[in-house]
């Protein structure tokens, strides 16, 4: 019999999962440490990719901004998939192994609507690195003399980041982004910490450049 009480260790937290997190957190600035000085090589875009880069809406530039560049692809999946590793262990702790997929997808949602600023607040710093880095929807950031408009930069590096955990949540709970939607319960979860773009806008994301992320892991 199950006595695990989801409720009471989303409360309490505990030692292991603070572990785990900064675990994580260690890993994202090492891999800061790693390409810093990487040099940025951008790929040819179709006319659709151009399209978006055209287009003066912060989804358009981001969805943009990372299919130009593979290093982004990259650099995000590796980011990703050592989420999908914190989140299969959170899984295996709050869900056990034999949990049906809907429980499943409604536990981890649970979770994350309870961690949602906690992630943030750990791992901004490596998105923010990559959205400056790579010049990632730099209109939406810098002012007409091109200076940096810091918390623009932020709300930028926010999307990222919740890109990022909203692809790996998917994948760790059901193995594809095929049910990423502004309804879905994972989206619910994390439109709470979302205030610059909607649930919908991530989803759109997702499902543009979510398949190259996935093909990375």
């Amino acid at each position: 019999m199950n006595t695990f009480d989801l409720n009471k260790y989303l409360a309490e937290g505990g030692i292991e999962e603070n572990l785990l997190l900064a675990e994580l957190e260690t890993e994202l600035d090492s891999i800061i440490q790693e390409y810093k000085n990487e040099t940025i090589e951008e790929l040819p875009l179709t006319e659709d990719e151009k399209q978006q880069l055209n287009e003066e809406n912060l989804p358009a530039l981001i969805i943009g901004g990372i299919l130009s560049a593979p290093k982004v692809i990259s650099l995000l999946g590796k980011a990703i998939q050592k989420i999908v590793t914190l989140f299969k262990k959170i899984k295996a702790k709050i869900m056990g192994k034999d949990m049906p997929e809907e429980e499943s997808v409604n536990a981890l949602s649970k979770w994350l609507e309870s961690k949602s600023h906690t992630l943030h607040d750990k791992y901004i710093k490596f998105f923010k690195w990559i959205v400056k880095t790579f010049g990632i929807a730099k209109p939406m950031w810098t002012d007409d003399a091109g200076k940096i408009e810091e918390d623009k930069l932020k709300m930028t590096a926010e999307v990222l980041l919740f890109l990022s955990i909203a692809t790996a949540a998917y994948f760790s709970v059901t193995g594809s982004i095929a049910a990423a939607s502004s309804g879905h319960p994972i989206m619910a979860a994390l439109e709470g910490g979302l205030s610059t773009i909607k649930g919908a806008e991530l989803s759109q994301i997702i499902q543009k450049v979510g398949p190259k992320l996935v093909a990375t892991l």
